[in-house]
């Protein structure tokens, strides 16, 4: 394995590993994992090099999960975590492990939500985000539509739970992602 990528591997998966114990616990992401994970990558790439592609990770990791943290579906800690891996991993594995996350996240969702017979109550989930995401247009949607918002959150506020933390789908996405780069990398050579 090239030496480049093998720090950050160890450092990306042992954040992963350590973020996911504590949100599977105690459904939180400290600041004080992400935060030094998310500056240590951008100073290891600025005296490697790489620097643009460092802080272009973990500005895309950031903004891509900042919308679903808006309307209410991530935690801001997930939000957190996928900045300081795309501080070590760059643009296009942050991309790739956000893909490959979601993906899994949507399956295993479906799957426990499916057996614990709450489709209907994630169906009413997937509507309030739809609506809260109507709701962020602000000035450009009428007054009824913000009121109508309003009283389907108020209603539908107690039946939103959480099904799985995010941590474990951007674990499984982060593993995936940096298989195929170092799998990638070995073809290559």
């Amino acid at each position: 394995m090239d030496a480049g990528i093998f720090l950050p591997l160890v450092v990306v998966l042992g954040c992963c590993v350590l973020a996911t114990v504590t949100d599977i616990r105690q459904y939180k992401i400290y600041n004080a994992l992400t935060l030094p994970v998310l500056l240590g990558g951008i100073v290891y790439h600025l005296v490697g090099g790489g620097l643009a592609s460092s802080l272009l990770g973990a500005l895309v990791g950031f903004f891509i999960l900042f919308i679903p943290y808006l309307i209410g579906a991530m935690g801001g800690g997930d939000v957190k975590l996928m900045a300081a891996i795309g501080s070590w991993v760059g643009v296009e594995t942050t991309l790739l492990v956000i893909g490959i996350g979601c993906a899994a996240a949507a399956i295993c969702s479906l799957a426990l939500l499916a057996r614990q017979g709450r489709l209907r109550e994630s169906w009413i989930g997937l509507q309030i985000a739809f609506l809260k995401l109507q709701a962020l247009s602000g000035p450009l949607g009428c007054e009824d539509d913000r009121e109508h918002f309003r009283e389907s959150v108020q209603q539908a506020r107690g039946l939103r739970r959480r099904v799985v933390p995010f941590s474990i789908m951007l674990t499984v996405g982060v593993i995936v992602a940096l298989g195929i780069r170092v799998w990638s990398q070995s073809t290559i050579q």
